[in-house]
């Protein structure tokens, strides 16, 4: 990066990078690469730029919409060096660029470049390329070995089209998807193509002919905070900084607000900054979602824009699941179908080019988030074994790994029975050794490996349309969230704490799942979540959530796709086994959509391999 002058905001982020590396062969593949550019080009203000090193290949992708300016320098020892997306937080007595730093320190220079950002380092002399992702990872990176070289992209999709590169299915990999949604570790469902964990390091070394990855990152062990008071001040700081960088942009944008808490969070904060703030909120006509947000937006005076889910939007879902098969190289989850419709319809119907999302979950709740909940009785306990047990079987949910069995075959099946457990297990007991408690781990690994992929993926659906920014997942802000009390975090304290001190008034909203006031007491809370499991159990609950609302539409897209002599003729799948589930799902066992719908995602995913 040049000198400290020369410093990449928050605003200008990238939105594509594509390179090779490659020594000896100078631009032999700098046409392949422009003609991904001029494709990739849609509507976006500024053209893609290439650069090249003259010691071989080192090519990179720029795709910025108005950012054509971006940070290039050599260092005196010949290091090359692009920041792809993001700032820096430097210390002001700091004077010195990260190339520099590079110099001196090596992966330990990163720790003050936050915000969504990737990097790549590229050492000429010594042969040697260095893909980097940050902390928080909240933008993608993969890199894939070919015989003579390395090739690396901020979008998964983009390496398989290489004509050097042949595509395969890795067996272990769709075990892991099809049984719990999470693909553990460095693996795809391309064999071959590796996406680097938040917080690590992808080295290539043309001399040794060797990949290696390092991890840089030093996370907290989940004690440096020890006040709770001073922990809630730090976090409500450094949140306040994260969304006034995210309003610095003059595009419109609002905040997608719904009636959870880690949204109304981001708008007490905006409320009490005086920052102004927009809201739009996605559901269907009538829901409790749209009247709740509707409340908190008239507590604060705030526009609130309603995007509805509709028939319309029900009537093309093959459509949609075929784009974030393509967006995600088929890691998908169908409800991300939802995002890319957000992402259209936020920018068609409101001029939208640019969205906050209040997205924290397992860091900021660890009793109810995402499949990673775990009791307050072990959050503080140092009971991984039994952690782990219990976040495994919610992963694996519903009925997804027992029907995974019975409709895999081969190595797919061989992989499933034998690897699913320890790989999740793996990534676990790597994280487990860095934190003081259950929860630190266990937050971690929802960092590292689930917002890593599936929260990422998920976004990167409605980037396809419009910018998306995170500030709860921004460098600064999961820096000091790892240092607090884990108390604060086994429950929802935190973010009523959070409320209290910004904003009062929106803790009287209730949320859309219990409706009742989030002041109301412990007794209350608990009697009102065992009502809401009842009526969702008995089958009482009113399907007005988007994604109950969606699954009783699936059925014909699970039909069309699964039951095509494509999908059934697949060397991983039992045919008859696979024509039942489907034929089950559409006579309304909703329990196997889970399954059908990740099948659905592999199998258009396959057909672009084609």
């Amino acid at each position: 990066m040049q000198p400290a002058e020369r410093s990449v905001t928050l605003r200008a982020l990238l939105t594509a990078a594509i390179g090779i590396y490659r020594p000896g062969k100078a631009r032999s593949n700098e046409s392949w690469i422009r003609s991904l550019r001029d494709n990739r080009v849609d509507g976006a203000s500024g053209g893609g730029q290439v650069y090249s090193e003259s010691e071989g290949d080192f090519i990179a992708l720029l795709q910025p919409e108005g950012f054509s300016d971006p940070s290039w320098a050599q260092s005196p020892r010949q290091r090359a060096s692009i920041i792809l997306a993001g700032r820096e937080a430097r210390p002001r007595d700091e004077s010195e660029g990260i190339l520099s730093r590079f110099d001196a320190s090596g992966f330990e220079a990163f720790p003050h470049a936050v915000g969504p950002w990737v990097s790549i380092v590229f050492e000429p002399e010594a042969q040697r390329v260095h893909l980097i992702r940050p902390m928080a990872g909240q933008r993608a990176l993969f890199g894939a070995r070919l015989e003579d070289g390395l090739l690396f992209s901020t979008d998964a999709f983009w390496i398989p089209s290489h004509p050097d590169f042949k595509f395969a299915l890795d067996a272990a990999a769709v075990g892991d998807y099809l049984s719990n949604g999470v693909i553990w570790g460095e693996r795809t469902l391309s064999q071959g193509v590796q996406r680097i964990l938040p917080g690590s390091t992808l080295t290539f070394d043309a001399r040794a002919g060797s990949v290696s990855v390092n991890e840089w990152a030093r996370y907290p062990a989940g004690t440096e905070i020890t006040n709770p008071d001073d922990a809630v001040e730090a976090l409500d700081e450094v949140l306040g900084h994260a969304m006034r960088r995210t309003l610095s942009n003059p595009t419109p944008q609002a905040l997608c607000l719904s009636a959870g808490l880690d949204s109304r969070t981001l708008l007490a904060i905006a409320a009490r900054h005086e920052m102004e703030m927009d809201c739009v909120t996605s559901g269907v006509e009538g829901s409790t979602e749209l009247r709740l947000t509707e409340r908190m937006c008239d507590v604060l005076d705030a526009q609130h824009m309603k995007c509805f889910f509709g028939s319309e939007f029900a009537s093309d879902l093959e459509r949609y699941a075929s784009e974030i098969a393509r967006v995600t190289q088929g890691e998908a989850d169908f409800m991300n179908m939802m995002m890319l419709f957000q992402g259209i319809e936020f920018r068609a119907q409101f001029g939208l080019r640019s969205v906050i999302r209040g997205h924290g979950g397992e860091l900021m709740k660890l009793n109810d988030a995402y499949g990673f909940s775990v009791p307050p009785e072990i959050v503080g306990s140092q009971d991984h074994a039994n952690a782990k047990t219990m976040i495994l079987s919610q992963l694996r949910g519903s009925a997804a790994l027992e029907e995974s069995h019975a409709v895999l075959k081969g190595e797919c099946l061989e992989a499933l029975k034998s690897e699913n457990k320890a790989s999740f297990e793996t990534a676990y007991d790597r994280l487990a050794h860095h934190s003081d408690h259950v929860g630190q781990a266990v937050s971690l690994l929802f960092l590292t490996q689930y917002n890593g992929r599936h929260t990422v993926n998920a976004v990167r659906c409605m980037m396809q349309q419009i910018d998306v920014s995170q500030p709860m997942l921004d460098e600064d802000v999961v820096s000091v969230l790892l240092k607090m009390p884990i108390s604060l975090r086994s429950e929802t304290h935190l973010q009523r704490k959070l409320l209290r001190r910004n904003q009062p008034a929106l803790l009287k909203v209730p949320n859309s799942a219990l409706g009742i006031s989030l002041e109301a007491s412990r007794w209350t809370t608990h009697a009102a979540r065992l009502v809401h499991r009842v009526k969702n159990r008995l089958g009482f609950a009113r399907e007005e959530i988007p994604e109950q609302w969606l699954r009783v539409r699936m059925g014909q897209t699970f039909q069309s796709v699964l039951l095509d002599d494509r999908a059934l003729s697949r060397p991983h799948i039992q045919a008859d086994s696979l024509r039942r589930r489907v034929e089950r799902s559409l006579e309304g066992e909703t329990e196997l959509n889970t399954l059908l719908g990740r099948l659905t995602i592999l199998e258009l995913m396959l057909r672009q391999q084609a």
